[in-house]
């Protein structure tokens, strides 16, 4: 059975979240750079954010280590490493007209990203996604669904900078492990001064239906009534389809500037065939997704 909103254990979360006071709106952005045009897009929506924000932003960028030598299983060679970062950094600081830091890292890009941001107590991480579907997709997870997985803070997955956010959406399926993404979402919309559309996908019922969605309304909107006013956007308005959850979520995000919800882990197969609903919805999303993990200290 689900929990909705109004039960004990979830009124609990929805008081007294200092969490989200703490890391929305952000402080500190950090936004993945490579020389790919997705990469240019994230810097682009990491500027956007930190100026509505008032963040202070950074960037961050990984080489790969790079093998050298005649010995049968070669070496790391850590100056041509640094010397390629070196190349890569100033040619994106040309091209993208970065005056801010840049950090300079050797290793895996996922795991570094991750460690970076944790290890600074970065409040966001930027990062572009490259387009990739069929079965590439499922045995070859983007980097972007990667640090989804393993981040303990925000992810934003840029897809379509828009200059200043107007309409937030908010996919919830009224299951208390999404309270989170909806309060951080409620506190996005609060932070920017746009709009919250609250949407919930119901299954098609199996026997006649009256039409009345007044119910379930009434239970999203309960749990809404008890964030606190700096929390609390001034528009809200919620929605209900019927239908399958990815399919409708995606529909809704062509009218919308931005897409938050909470992201959560499954298992290994499961997660990589079929993917976590977080991590369908950021490759197909047309707008930008802002992933939300159940944020630690």
């Amino acid at each position: 059975m689900k929990e909705h909103l109004t039960d004990p254990g979830v009124a609990e979360k929805l008081t007294g979240n200092v969490q989200i006071e703490r890391h929305c709106p952000p402080k500190r952005i950090l936004v993945a750079l490579d020389p790919s045009q997705a990469s240019a897009i994230a810097w682009e929506e990491g500027l956007i954010f930190s100026k509505i924000w008032n963040a202070k932003i950074e960037g961050v960028y990984v080489q790969p280590w790079l093998w050298a030598g005649n010995s049968e299983f070669g070496y790391a060679d850590p100056q041509l490493t640094a010397k390629m970062s070196e190349e890569i950094i100033e040619r994106l600081r040309r091209n993208l007209g970065i005056k801010e830091r840049v950090v300079s890292l050797p290793g895996d890009p996922i795991d570094e990203i991750v460690r970076w941001a944790h290890s600074n107590r970065f409040d966001l991480i930027v990062l572009g996604t490259q387009s990739r579907f069929g079965l590439a997709r499922a045995f070859h997870s983007s980097v972007a669904e990667a640090v989804v997985r393993k981040s303990r803070v925000p992810v934003l997955i840029a897809k379509k900078p828009v200059k200043k956010p107007e309409r937030i959406l908010a996919p919830y399926d009224l299951n208390s492990r999404s309270v989170f993404g909806l309060e951080f979402a409620a506190a996005c919309a609060k932070s920017m001064g746009a709009g919250l559309r609250i949407f919930h996908v119901a299954p098609i019922p199996s026997v006649e239906f009256s039409g009345d969605l007044s119910h379930i309304k009434k239970s999203v909107l309960s749990g809404l009534e008890r964030l606190p006013d700096s929390q609390r956007p001034r528009k809200i308005e919620t929605q209900v389809a019927w239908g399958k959850p990815i399919d409708e979520i995606l529909k809704a995000s062509l009218e919308s500037d931005l897409v938050v919800l909470a992201a959560r882990s499954r298992g290994f197969l499961e997660d990589m065939i079929l993917g976590t609903t977080a991590e369908r919805v950021i490759r197909y999303s047309e707008a930008s997704v802002l992933a939300v993990p159940e944020i630690e200290s």
